[in-house]
Protein backbone atom coordinates (compact mmCIF):
# COMPACT_ATOMS: atom_id res chain seq x y z
CA UNK A 1 0.00 0.00 0.00
CA UNK A 2 2.90 2.62 0.81
CA UNK A 3 4.71 1.53 -2.67
CA UNK A 4 0.82 2.22 -4.36
CA UNK A 5 0.84 5.98 -2.31
CA UNK A 6 4.30 6.64 -3.06
CA UNK A 7 3.86 5.88 -7.11
CA UNK A 8 0.67 7.88 -7.21
CA UNK A 9 2.41 10.66 -5.62
CA UNK A 10 5.10 9.93 -8.31
CA UNK A 11 2.34 10.49 -10.71
CA UNK A 12 1.02 13.14 -8.64
CA UNK A 13 4.14 15.26 -9.51
CA UNK A 14 4.84 14.32 -12.75
CA UNK A 15 2.13 15.79 -13.64
CA UNK A 16 1.94 18.69 -11.91
CA UNK A 17 4.86 19.41 -13.49
CA UNK A 18 3.32 18.86 -16.59
CA UNK A 19 0.78 20.97 -15.65
CA UNK A 20 3.16 23.88 -14.52
CA UNK A 21 4.81 23.26 -17.93
CA UNK A 22 1.57 23.42 -19.97
CA UNK A 23 0.63 26.90 -17.78
CA UNK A 24 4.02 28.22 -18.95
CA UNK A 25 3.91 27.02 -22.77
CA UNK A 26 0.19 28.88 -22.59
CA UNK A 27 1.44 32.15 -21.07
CA UNK A 28 4.09 31.99 -23.40
CA UNK A 29 1.49 31.44 -26.41
CA UNK A 30 -0.54 34.06 -25.25
CA UNK A 31 1.97 36.56 -24.84
CA UNK A 32 2.80 35.62 -28.49
CA UNK A 33 -0.26 35.96 -29.84
CA UNK A 34 -0.48 39.81 -27.84
CA UNK A 35 2.49 40.59 -29.82
CA UNK A 36 1.30 38.94 -33.11
CA UNK A 37 -2.06 40.90 -33.06
CA UNK A 38 0.32 44.15 -32.59
CA UNK A 39 2.72 43.68 -35.14
CA UNK A 40 -0.72 43.05 -37.35
CA UNK A 41 -2.21 46.03 -36.12
CA UNK A 42 0.61 48.48 -36.75
CA UNK A 43 0.85 47.00 -40.31
CA UNK A 44 -2.90 47.16 -40.58
CA UNK A 45 -2.31 50.72 -39.75
CA UNK A 46 1.03 51.47 -42.02
CA UNK A 47 -0.85 50.07 -45.25
CA UNK A 48 -3.59 52.24 -44.29
CA UNK A 49 -1.03 55.06 -43.87
CA UNK A 50 0.37 54.11 -47.53
CA UNK A 51 -2.88 54.20 -49.29
CA UNK A 52 -3.69 57.78 -48.04
CA UNK A 53 -0.32 58.86 -48.91
CA UNK A 54 -0.53 56.91 -52.42
CA UNK A 55 -3.89 59.15 -52.95
CA UNK A 56 -2.68 62.00 -51.76
CA UNK A 57 0.85 61.50 -54.44
CA UNK A 58 -1.87 60.91 -57.39
CA UNK A 59 -3.41 64.54 -56.12
CA UNK A 60 -0.47 66.02 -56.04
CA UNK A 61 1.03 64.53 -59.31
CA UNK A 62 -2.52 65.85 -61.14
CA UNK A 63 -2.06 69.07 -59.91
CA UNK A 64 1.24 69.86 -60.57
CA UNK A 65 0.27 68.06 -64.20
CA UNK A 66 -2.39 71.16 -64.82
CA UNK A 67 -0.32 73.86 -62.77
CA UNK A 68 2.25 72.82 -65.54
CA UNK A 69 -0.14 73.44 -68.12
CA UNK A 70 -1.61 77.02 -66.97
CA UNK A 71 2.64 77.58 -67.01
CA UNK A 72 2.73 76.56 -70.56
CA UNK A 73 -0.48 78.84 -71.20
CA UNK A 74 0.88 81.97 -69.45
CA UNK A 75 4.46 81.53 -71.15
CA UNK A 76 2.67 81.15 -74.49
CA UNK A 77 0.30 84.75 -74.12
CA UNK A 78 3.88 86.48 -72.23
CA UNK A 79 5.67 85.65 -75.83
CA UNK A 80 2.80 86.70 -77.78
CA UNK A 81 2.62 90.28 -75.49
CA UNK A 82 6.06 90.65 -76.05
CA UNK A 83 5.83 89.70 -79.68
CA UNK A 84 3.88 92.86 -79.98
CA UNK A 85 5.37 94.86 -77.42
CA UNK A 86 8.53 94.06 -80.01
CA UNK A 87 5.95 95.49 -83.15
CA UNK A 88 5.02 98.39 -81.84
CA UNK A 89 9.02 99.80 -81.47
Amino acid sequence: LLEKERELTGYHRALAAKESALAELRERLEARKAELDSRERSLAEKLRLIEELKEKVTQLERENRELKERLREKESEVQKLRAIVESLR
